[in-house]
Order: structure tokens, then C-alpha cells, then sequence
């Protein structure tokens, strides 16, 4: 198939991504995809999130939101394929096939799945609140695993906004995600006069069990599967991440204009995650929902390509 998309560039012809011979094909499958919109999916999602006529000329609408907000979409059929948050695929994946070669993850630092703290040690945290943000079941999840099973602690989770000034000054720790928590991390404000200890989620889980943490993946909801493979969704999304790998400082420079941020913190942000879905990642994968999911089977996953 012809490379349908061109370029981050400024033009608006560069932005072109679909040719003229797929738009009748385009208007008699009607595809809404679910996004994640925080700037990690970018080098996935980025040029599909520039195109103007998408849902015009290819019949894909987009559809974004926080992780929760897109779990929920995918699971009510308001979206037909998505990039879902990993705890959330484990409790509805018999409901939901896996995308193969798509993740958001990391195998180390992530920089975005944050817990700030009031105590240097996580054994202080025993038996105190902890904030945790209302956007993300898999962070959530993976704090627990860490305190109940790596740290052998029980603290108070108490559901916040995510809203780090209240979260600290009501509590000894927060855990915060997203585009959020990437800033917080670059900037490292002082509370009360102090800066809070800082530790990342993704680095604790590697440094527990040493394989890849993933935090999302894709997923089609399985009674669509057949409209989603024939329509051109799924080459679209190949086709962008493509892009995106080798256009991660174009990506970067984006971030640095929207949100003055450092342009190397965003570029070495998407360098350390990888947007793969190999055997160690679903091994990584695997751990985590058998850890967190009351009742999960990996066996009872099955993959998009496994429904044709």
C-alpha cells in the first residue's frame, strides 16, 4: 500500500493522509477510534490527530479523553477500537481483541506514572493516605502491587483529583499520571516549603520483576472486529506510528512550543518508551493482570488477527 501520510510539516498539503481512490471506500465504514490524549501516544496517534478530514474523507472519528474515559467508551460501543489502559483489558478481555504490535510501555523509567511523597522511604508510608487519581486503573493497580507485595505496606488510598497542591497538602503521597505528572517531574515544585521524594512507577516495577511494564494497548471491541479489519483503520495507525518513531523530534519540538517544557526532557520522554508489544512485553504483560485481575486467564485473550 502507497505511504498515505507525508510529513509533520506545516503545509496543509503535507498533512494529506489519505488519497483520493479510498474516500468512496471510506464513507461506507464509519470507524470511531478512542485515544488517549496525553503527549506519550503522540508518536502513535500524532499525525491522526492532525488531520483535519479524517472522519470526511475516511470515515474515522476520533475520539479522546483520559484512560478511564476511553476504557469506558470501548466497553459501551462507543468507540470501536482504542488505545485502553492494560488493567482494563485484562478485566473485559473477554469482550475486547489485543491489537498485535501496539503498547505503550516501558522498560524502566516512564516519567508520567508518578508518586510524590512527604517520607524518603516507602515503609514510612504504612498505614498513611495515599492520593491516587481517578484516570487510571492500571496505575492504580500497579502502586498497590508495589506497596501490598514489593514494600509489604498498607496505606489508606484515598481517590483524588489529580490535582497535586490538594492531593499533598491532605496526604503523605500522591500518585499522579499523564501529561501532568511529566511536567511535575521536570519541575519539582516545593510544598510547604518542601520538595516531596519522587519515584517512578515504571522504574520500581523493572527493578522488582525485570521485564517491561505495559501501561496501555490496543483493542477492538470483538463484535466489530470484522468492520475494523476491512476498513482502513488498522493500516492508518501502522502507518502513523511508522512516522512517528523516526519524527520524535519533530514530536518533541511540538510539546516544547505547547507547553514550554525543555525540548531534550520531551525528546528523552518518547525516547524511553517503547510502543512495541513483544513476547517480553506480554510476558511483563501477563505478570501484571494475573497480579491485579480477580479471576484473569490469559488464555482467554485472543488477538485481532486470530478473529479472521
Amino acid at each position: 500500500m502507497a505511504h498515505r501520510i507525508q510529513s509533520y510539516k506545516t503545509t496543509e498539503k503535507s498533512h494529506t493522509l489519505i488519497d483520493n481512490y479510498l474516500i468512496d471506500k471510506a464513507k461506507n465504514n464509519k470507524i470511531n477510534l478512542g485515544i488517549i490524549d496525553y503527549f506519550i501516544n503522540h508518536p502513535i496517534v500524532g499525525l491522526l490527530l492532525k488531520e483535519k478530514n479524517l472522519q470526511k474523507n475516511y470515515g474515522i472519528k476520533i475520539i479522546k479523553g483520559v484512560p478511564t474515559q476511553i476504557n469506558s467508551a470501548l466497553l459501551n460501543g462507543r468507540v470501536d477500537i482504542a488505545n485502553v489502559s492494560s488493567f482494563a483489558f485484562g478485566c473485559h478481555c473477554d469482550k475486547w481483541l489485543l491489537l498485535p504490535n501496539f503498547s505503550v510501555s516501558s522498560s524502566g523509567p516512564v516519567r508520567s506514572v508518578l508518586l510524590f511523597s512527604h517520607y524518603h522511604r516507602w515503609d514510612q508510608l504504612d498505614g498513611r493516605n495515599i492520593a491516587i487519581t481517578n484516570q487510571s486503573a492500571t496505575s492504580v493497580g500497579l502502586l498497590k502491587l508495589l506497596c501490598h507485595e514489593k514494600y509489604k505496606i498498607n496505606p489508606q488510598f484515598v481517590v483524588s483529583k489529580s490535582n497535586l497542591d490538594v492531593m499533598l497538602n491532605e496526604n503523605s503521597a500522591a500518585l499522579i499520571i499523564g501529561d501532568s505528572a511529566f511536567k511535575e517531574g521536570i519541575l519539582r515544585r516545593s510544598f510547604g516549603g518542601r520538595t516531596p521524594y519522587m519515584y517512578d512507577l515504571g522504574q520500581e516495577w523493572n527493578n522488582w520483576l525485570h521485564y517491561p511494564f505495559v501501561y496501555s494497548v490496543w483493542a477492538v471491541r470483538r463484535e466489530i472486529a470484522k468492520q475494523v479489519i476491512d476498513s482502513e483503520c488498522l493500516s492508518l495507525l501502522y502507518e502513523s506510528k511508522s512516522y512517528g518513531k523516526i519524527s520524535l523530534d519533530e514530536l518533541a519540538k511540538l510539546e516544547m512550543q505547547k507547553t514550554n517544557l525543555p525540548y531534550s526532557a520531551c525528546k528523552d520522554y518518547l525516547k524511553n518508551i517503547s510502543y512495541e508489544l513483544t513476547l517480553k512485553h506480554l510476558c511483563g504483560l501477563k505478570i501484571f493482570l494475573e497480579l491485579t485481575v480477580a479471576g484473569f486467564r490469559w488464555e482467554n485473550i485472543k488477538f485481532l488477527c486470530d478473529s479472521s
